[in-house]
């Protein structure tokens, strides 16, 4: 039996020389900006898992975005997906939408941190975030964060900008709070004593209530007074229940996890984080989609840290 320092061994070998990779460009299984882009990751991190066989978040919103960093498995789900719920590919692109506009929009109003989390794949028709952060903070600092090796490997790729702005990538799990801790406090780029903007497109609908309520209560403790939280949820508040079900039943299948949150349920999972800007709000769809009793919809939320707990601001401050 091998060790598994041998595997990855093998694994960085087989990296390195690229018949996989060859294979792919011959037989036309990969679009052609994962070929390189994989093979960059694989030599990268000879372990890491790229899951070609089956779904991956990623590149499942890859294919819902209309971008082309997607496989076999990945179309066979999204298609799954928008059979059961027909405005599926408009509510991945309402929900990103939403959290590129506030980028935006926190950076006219003097905001130059940004940490990205679940960053994704770059979509096309959609800025990245740096795009729209820049033109108002030239020397504003973003930083790119994802599990997926593969989706790191375009962000240095792909999501470059020139000084003196700042563009900084870095490998991370959403649902592994130490490690987020860990990572932020070995990341001198960001100045944690200045307000960062937290951005997250969709990815906390795949941790469960225990591991979100976590996730986002540790943002909170490691940013300072004045940081900002927004991302993009899927809710199921004006679905049928079969709509649920068989959405949960095509997540289920591909081995990829699906949580869903009432408005009442996203109220409670900031915890200290309060409303700000726009709150909660259901997501417009642009351009529109059929949407009605048999669809889900998405919220977007907008959330600060405050000086005070969510307790002590309803007090008028602490006593």
């Amino acid at each position: 039996m091998r060790t598994g320092l041998a595997r990855c061994t093998a694994s960085r070998d087989a990296a390195a020389s690229g018949p996989a990779v060859a294979r792919a460009t011959r037989s036309g299984s990969l679009p052609w900006s994962l070929i390189g882009l994989d093979q960059a990751a694989a030599e990268a991190d000879p372990c890491a898992d790229l899951g070609h066989d089956r779904p991956r978040w990623a590149r499942l919103q890859s294919r819902l975005l209309g971008g082309g960093d997607h496989l076999a498995p990945d179309r066979e789900l999204a298609d799954a997906l928008a059979a059961v719920d027909a405005p599926a590919r408009a509510l991945a692109r309402a929900g990103r939408t939403f959290v590129i506009s506030r980028a935006a929009e926190l950076a006219r109003q003097g905001v130059g941190q940004f940490l990205v989390l679940g960053c994704g794949y770059p979509a096309p028709f959609l800025d990245a975030v740096h795009d729209v952060v820049l033109p108002h903070q030239p020397a504003a600092v973003v930083v790119y964060a994802d599990a997926d090796v593969s989706v790191m490997a375009h962000a240095r790729a792909l999501l470059t900008a020139p000084p003196p702005a700042v563009i900084r990538y870095l490998r991370l799990d959403l649902a592994a709070p130490a490690a987020i801790a860990s990572a932020l406090a070995n990341l001198p780029v960001l100045d944690m004593d200045r307000p960062v903007a937290l951005m997250l497109a969709d990815g906390l609908q795949q941790l469960s209530d225990d591991q979100a309520h976590r996730t986002v209560a540790l943002l909170h403790d490691l940013v300072s007074a004045g940081s900002t939280l927004t991302f993009s949820h899927p809710t199921l508040d004006s679905s049928d229940a079969h709509v649920g079900q068989e959405l949960e039943r095509a997540y289920g299948s591909a081995g990829i996890p699906f949580h869903p949150r009432t408005r009442a349920g996203l109220a409670a999972l900031l915890g200290d984080w309060q409303l700000h800007g726009s709150g909660i709000t259901e997501l417009e769809l642009l351009p529109p989609a059929h949407t009605g009793p048999a669809t889900s919809s998405r919220y977007g939320v907008s959330a600060r840290k405050s000086l005070y707990t969510a307790a002590e601001s309803a007090d008028g401050g602490p006593r």
